[in-house]
């Protein structure tokens, strides 16, 4: 099967997606024949290469719909939030209140922000690369490293330890 281009590709994928649109039960052998029998541009492929490209509309559509859902669940539940902390704020804001009402109701506000903030990083709004240092970074330790070097508080790299050092080390 020879490799097609990305813009053939995608010319592929929107003559499939929009026979899915018209019939969302076509087979992928009726989906090859449409296209061999297309009267302005028919094109032959094969039907494992097919059903790859219907299998990747088919997980856009779950990804866009399921980015859909959580973002609408995500945006019901810090509406609900903010409501119920504006109440909380009227509580922790009245004259007549008490301290203990007024200190549950900072502590509310608290957990309510701590939860919307969970719940977006649990869908993922928030993303952290463990283990990589960025560039800004790397500036950062060559630099501790050259200072520690000219403080002879490290031997430079590639020198064996230096005999004052190693009494030094020594006699603490």
């Amino acid at each position: 099967m020879p490799a097609y281009s990305k813009e053939k590709r995608s010319q592929y994928l929107e003559r499939i997606r929009r026979l899915l649109v018209m019939n969302s039960k076509i087979t992928t052998l009726d989906i090859q024949s449409a296209l061999e029998s297309s009267s302005n541009d028919p094109i032959r492929l094969d039907k494992d290469y097919i059903r790859k490209l219907r299998n990747k509309i088919y997980e856009e559509r779950a990804n866009r719909y399921h980015n859909y859902t959580v973002k609408k669940i995500l945006a019901k539940h810090q509406d609900e939030l903010e409501e119920m902390k504006l109440r909380l704020w009227t509580i922790a804001n009245k004259k007549d209140s008490t301290n203990k009402e007024k200190t549950s109701a900072i502590r509310e506000i608290r957990n309510a922000n701590k939860d919307i903030f969970d719940a977006m990083a649990d869908v993922g709004l928030f993303t952290k690369d463990l283990g990589k240092i960025d560039a800004g970074m790397g500036e950062v330790l060559k630099a501790i490293k050259s200072i520690e070097v000219d403080r002879n508080i490290i031997n430079p790299p590639g020198e064996p330890p230096t005999k004052d050092k190693t009494e030094k080390t020594t006699s603490e």
